[in-house]
């Protein structure tokens, strides 16, 4: 048989198996889609990056761990940094629970967050659901220290040391439903939860899986039965593959990275294409000496289950850990299985060279760094190496080559192989696939509109540091867009928020605040729009909600020849911008309700009192496209009192709508009826809106210096346009008769506040009598033609008047 040719075991059930695992139909393939980890001296994987990319050496001999003189104890080892902290708060763990809770569990349950995060979902996600955690690891250096010393009541030292909590704490935390366990298999522990996992999520028994690898060196114990075991470098260098080789550095890890579907993916850092796991079993030589011929088995058959040809290899990350038995063994195994079978060198590396051996983590370890790899196109360098250790034939014939330079990362889709094995005698093998996706034009948008970029965190530094890094990259509309995934919902505890506007200019503006959760009323005002809504429909068409929403009422009149988009997106004046101003204002309704900007009370005069009506669910989208329809049709008849019988709920409102049951206004009896009568939104209808609230005027009037000045400390959102009187539409009965009371709706923050009072909304002009009511400190959204001048803008003190000229200021000029 040719030594490229891969050997057949079609009717073995085993390979059947594994042909299945590697064989998922497109969008079922499982894949790495998040990580996050504490190295060696590196708080990041970035930072990690870096270290590795620097050939930077991550092993010292400090004494963070332990100060002890003792001749079998290196004093030198891989240490990460900050082990004896945890957000308590934030995890919901008691603080006693934190002070004898083993560090590796605190770690673990971080990593296992970041890593979701850096999936760009947000953590409430996957509450309840089939995820699962998997988590490699050997031992906890703090059971006897708890256990000794946790001599009081009430000090939960068992609940802190129990490595099955490791899993468990991250499941109980997240709410998942998923398997959750410890797998322990020695120094190749965590590429085992690896092979665990894979397997949950092609077989359905997971939709998504957490895994993870932890090791802390917090008692010098371990180290001294190592050392005495002959595995140990006396002086302290992972010297892998090199003549001088020694024995190994421990080193600490504890990382995690998430496992999803392909299909559910929102970014790929690798395909995960097989994995495979066999046991050395009796060994003549002990327990702990390694098995060329398990490690070549294994090897030979996972490529040739998965269909892979060995000449197909980019590269190979090994176990490598630099002892004097392991590396020839290992060596000899991968040139058997793979090398002899290609016809140019195979690329073979460790990273434990740069930060030792991670023994129970060393496996998700290997795994970063081959992510690394295929994520930047370079693979990086071993270090410690001057000679490879004589009798290493493949080496030393050239049919293998250490990489020992940052090495380009060949194909677009590499494969590359992991290898990791444990002394008692297990062996695991994974082949991940790059996902290489070329981004059209770096990523940056076709079009000019900027993006908002909101975040959340649990200090304001988190929060600034999440805004300068999106501020430091160029405009990068796939990363903007899965930092929107993560934030698209409240992460609970997270009691700071800031944003960034970034365009391809760079950052526009950049806020952060602390947030104390104590939301400012909002009044949204619906009038006249004909002047104005073509500006605002044009920038929002390009955000899909508003889009589906115009399409929706288009095909709504399709029966009535009228093109809504071309009445928004056209410049020349038609006879249907009454129309097209209420389709505007309906499709901003659905903006305003997908952001969950749910506001105390929607009022609305002239024709927006139907899109107040559509607000709150009095008349349906079908009813409300149809009614603008007839008032366009004939606004003359609209004012001369012409009943639109074809909508009969307009002829039936009730006195007082009401209220819906929801989580806020559920709860609370007192609120106050919000009227709808009257011709303006003016000085009295604005003198009863609370202080420290937001209006959001959504027409063309404006409000004058006077009325913003009695609006104190409000905000008003608006466009300034000049006003003109138009016709008020007074005379249709469906419309005046709205009810005097329009319920407001029951949202979160409302719920327990009893006090706000009544917001009046009478007339048909947002006015000085109107502003007067808007109470301090609130927002007032103006999404109409009518101008709030400067005298009402200084009534409305400490109020922010947002009007449709700021987001003119963010438009492409060829849309203004």
């Amino acid at each position: 048989m040719a030594a490229n040719q891969p050997l057949h075991r079609f009717d073995e059930p085993n390979f059947q198996h594994s042909r299945w695992l590697s064989s998922a139909p497109g969008g079922e393939e499982v894949v790495i889609s998040g990580m996050s980890g504490r190295l060696p001296d590196s708080r990041t994987i970035h930072e990690f990056r870096d270290n590795l990319f620097t050939k930077t050496e991550m092993v010292n001999g400090d004494d963070r761990r332990w100060k002890l003189d003792h001749p079998e104890v290196p004093q030198r080892s891989a240490k990460i940094r900050n082990i004896d902290q945890l957000d308590a708060g934030y995890f919901g763990v008691h603080p006693r629970q934190a002070d004898n809770m083993d560090p590796m569990i605190r770690i673990v349950l971080e990593t296992a967050l970041e890593a979701i995060m850096d999936a760009g979902m947000n953590p409430s996600e996957l509450e309840g659901s089939r995820t699962g955690v998997f988590a490699g690891a050997c031992w906890s250096d703090m059971e006897n220290k708890l256990l000794m010393s946790a001599t009081e009541p009430q000090k939960f030292p068992l609940t802190g040391y129990m490595r099955s909590l490791i899993a468990h704490r991250v499941s109980y935390f997240l709410k998942l439903k998923g398997p959750a366990c410890i797998v322990d298999t020695a120094c190749s522990s965590s590429l085992n939860a690896l092979d665990l996992a894979f397997r949950a999520i092609r077989s359905g028994q997971c939709d998504n899986a957490v895994v993870s690898g932890s090791n802390l060196l917090l008692h010098p114990g371990n180290t001294l039965q190592f050392f005495r075991l002959g595995v140990l470098s006396s002086e302290g260098v992972c010297r892998v593959f090199d003549q001088d080789a020694s024995g190994y550095v421990r080193g600490e890890t504890v990382a995690s990275i998430f496992l999803q579907k392909a299909k559910n993916a929102r970014r790929i850092y690798a395909q995960i294409v097989n994995t495979k796991v066999n046991c050395d079993g009796f060994k003549e030589h002990g327990i702990t000496f390694p098995s060329t011929l398990a490690q070549k088995q294994l090897m030979t058959e996972i490529y040739d289950e998965s269909g892979i040809y060995p000449s197909e290899l980019s590269f190979l990350e090994a176990h490598g850990t630099g002892t004097q038995v392991g590396d020839p063994q290992e060596a000899e195994a991968i040139d058997e299985a793979l090398a002899k079978k290609r016809d140019k060198p195979l690329l073979v590396g460790s990273v434990k060279s740069s930060i030792g051996h991670t023994e129970p983590a060393s496996g998700v370890c290997s795994i970063i760094k081959t992510l690394i790899a295929m994520e930047t196109g370079l693979i990086p360098p071993n270090i410690n190496l001057k000679q490879v250790k004589a009798g290493m034939e493949g080496f030393e014939q050239g049919r293998m080559k250490v990489v020992l330079d940052l090495t380009e990362l060949e194909g677009d889709e590499a494969l590359v192989g992991v290898n990791n094995f444990g002394f008692g005698g297990n062996n695991c093998h994974t082949v991940l696939k790059r996902f290489k996706k070329k981004k059209v034009d770096g990523g940056v948008p076709k079009d000019d509109v900027p993006r908002l970029v909101c975040v959340s965190g649990r200090t304001e530094e988190a929060v600034l540091s999440l805004l300068n890094d999106v501020n430091s990259r160029e405009l990068d509309a796939e990363h903007v867009g899965l930092v929107h995934h993560i934030y698209k919902k409240n992460i609970g505890n997270h009691i700071y928020r800031g944003f960034t506007i970034a365009s391809k200019n760079g950052p526009l503006r950049t806020s952060s605040k602390f947030f104390s959760f104590q939301h400012k009323p909002l009044y949204v005002y619906f009038g006249q729009f004909e002047n104005s809504f073509k500006l605002l429909g044009s920038y929002l068409m390009q955000f899909p909600i508003f889009k589906n929403t115009i399409s929706r009422i288009d095909n709504i009149l399709a029966t009535k020849n009228v093109n809504i988009l071309d009445t928004i997106l056209k410049d020349q004046i038609q006879d249907d911008n009454i129309l097209g101003a209420i389709a505007v204002q309906v499709g901003f309704v659905n903006v305003l309700k997908s952001l969950e900007l749910l506001p105390t009370a929607v009022y609305g005069d002239s024709c927006g009192k139907i899109v107040s009506a559509y607000y709150y669910d009095v008349i349906t989208i079908e009813e409300t496209a149809l009614t603008a329809y007839k008032i366009s049709q004939k606004p003359s008849d609209f004012v001369s009192n012409v009943l639109f019988d074809g909508i009969p709920e307009l002829n039936s409102l009730p006195k007082s709508v009401p209220k819906k049951q929801n989580r806020y206004f559920a709860k609370n009896t007192n609120l106050s009826k919000l009227e709808l009568r009257g011709d303006f939104l003016g000085h009295e209808t604005l003198h009863k809106v609370p202080k420290h609230s937001f209006v959001l005027n959504v027409s063309d009037q404006h409000l004058n210096d006077k009325d913003v000045l009695l609006a104190e400390s409000n905000v008003v959102i608006q466009k300034p346009l000049d006003f003109e009187s138009n016709v008020l539409f007074d005379g249709i009965p469906e419309l005046t008769s709205l009810p005097k009371s329009v319920p407001k709706k029951e949202i979160g923050y409302f719920a327990k506040n009893t006090n706000l009072p009544k917001l009046e909304l009478r007339g048909d002009f947002l006015s000085h009598e109107t502003l007067l009511k808007v109470p301090k400190h609130s927002f007032v959204l103006n999404v109409s033609d009518q101008h709030l001048n400067d005298k009402d803008v200084l009534l409305a003190e400490g109020n922010v008047v947002m009007f449709l000229e700021v987001l003119g200021r963010y438009l492409p000029k060829s849309r203004l």
